[in-house]
C-alpha cells in the first residue's frame, strides 16, 4: 500500500519508531486487513500543477504515506506534526506496548480517559450503534480467548461515566477496527491547519484535502477491481479473509455465527474514522441496514464491493 513517485516527486522515506518498536508492530494490528486493502493507483493523473512531495514511512502495522504539493520547509514541518500525532496514537491505542492506554484498560479493566481516547470512543459508540452492533472493538477478548463466544459482554455492556471506562470482567478492546481511520482524520485536519490544501493521507486508510485523487480499490483474491475518484473525502476498505489468525478471519462477527456477506467492502465518508469503522461492521450486515445508513444524519457517500460469492455491489447516496 505504498505510493509510487513518479521522475517528478521529491521523496522522503524515514520509520516511525517508538521506544524501538515501529508504531502498533502487535500481530493483530499488523495482519488486521492490510493485503491489498487500499491502493493508490495513477495519481499522477490528479489536476495539481506542481510537483509532489512523497513521504514514506512505517506505522500503525502498515506502509504510511504523505503526498503533499507544497515546498519542501512546509513538507518538513508536516511530517513531525505526523510524527508527533502518530506518537501519540501508539501512546493511547497500541495493543503492542504494554504502557498504553488501551493496554491498561485491558490489563485493569478500567481507564481514566484522556481527550484522545474520549474522542475515539464517542466514535466507537456512534459506529456500533448505526451498524446495530456488528462494528464491535470489545471482539478482542475472542482472539485472547477469554470468552467462548456464548456468554459474552458487548461494546453496550460497557460501563461510561463521564471520561471513566469500566470493563466486564472477561472483557478486552481492540480499536483495530478503527484506529487508522482515526489517525487518517488527525493528520488530514493537522495539514490543513497548516493551510495545506492538496494532500493525500495514507494511514492505512486515505484522507483527501482537494483532489480528485484516483484510489485503486482491490480484493485479496481478484486484486484491484474499481476505481473511485476521491475529492475532501476519505476512504477505508475491509476483507474478512485477508488475514486468518488461530483459524479465525481477522474481522469477527461479534452478533451471531453467520459468515461475512462481503468478500470486500469499502466506505466512502467525510471521515476516514467512521468509514474505517463502517468497513469493519457492515462486511456482516443486510443490505437493508446498509442502504438505512444513507437515510441517517452524517451518512457515507458511497459503499462498494464484492459479495461472498464476487458479485459487484455498490450504494450511494
Amino acid at each position: 500500500m505504498s505510493l509510487q513517485p513518479d521522475a517528478s516527486e521529491r521523496t522522503f522515506t524515514r520509520a516511525l519508531v517508538v521506544d524501538d518498536h515501529p508504531l502498533f508492530c502487535d500481530a493483530l494490528m499488523i495482519t488486521r486487513r492490510r493485503f491489498l486493502a487500499v491502493s493508490a493507483c495513477a495519481l499522477g493523473v490528479s489536476a495539481f500543477r506542481t510537483a509532489p512531495i512523497i513521504w514514506h514511512g512505517q506505522g500503525l502495522g502498515t506502509k504510511i504515506s504523505l503526498r503533499l504539493h507544497t515546498n519542501e520547509a512546509l513538507a518538513q514541518e508536516a511530517i513531525r506534526k505526523t510524527q508527533r500525532i502518530l506518537h501519540k496514537i501508539e501512546q493511547n491505542f497500541s495493543l503492542y506496548n504494554p504502557r498504553s492506554a488501551i493496554s491498561r484498560l485491558n490489563q485493569t479493566k478500567f481507564l481514566q480517559m484522556s481527550d484522545l481516547f474520549a474522542h475515539l470512543v464517542s466514535l466507537c459508540d456512534h459506529v456500533h450503534r448505526v451498524t446495530e452492533g456488528y462494528f464491535d472493538p470489545s471482539v478482542q477478548a475472542e482472539f485472547l480467548a477469554e470468552t467462548d463466544g456464548h456468554n459474552k459482554a458487548r461494546w453496550h455492556d460497557i460501563e461510561q461515566r463521564a471520561y471513566r471506562l469500566k470493563l466486564y470482567r472477561t472483557q478486552s478492546v481492540t480499536f483495530n477496527g478503527i484506529a487508522q481511520g482515526f489517525a487518517s482524520d488527525l493528520v488530514r485536519d493537522a495539514l490543513n491547519g497548516l493551510r495545506m490544501h492538496e494532500v493525500l493521507v495514507n494511514m492505512g486508510e486515505f484522507s483527501a484535502l482537494s483532489g480528485p485523487w484516483d484510489i485503486g480499490i482491490a480484493d485479496p483474491q481478484i486484486g484491484v477491481f474499481e476505481h473511485l475518484s476521491l475529492t475532501d473525502h476519505s476512504v477505508a476498505k475491509s476483507s474478512p479473509n485477508a488475514t486468518i489468525l488461530n483459524g479465525k478471519s481477522h474481522i469477527q462477527n461479534p452478533r451471531n455465527t453467520a459468515h461475512a456477506c462481503f468478500s470486500t467492502l469499502s466506505v466512502v465518508h467525510k471521515s476516514a474514522a467512521i468509514a474505517d469503522g463502517l468497513s469493519t461492521g457492515l462486511i456482516f450486515a443486510h443490505d437493508d441496514l446498509i442502504q438505512g445508513l444513507f437515510q441517517q444524519a452524517n451518512p457515507p457517500k458511497l459503499i462498494k464491493g464484492l459479495r461472498a460469492n464476487g458479485e459487484p455491489v455498490s450504494w450511494t447516496s
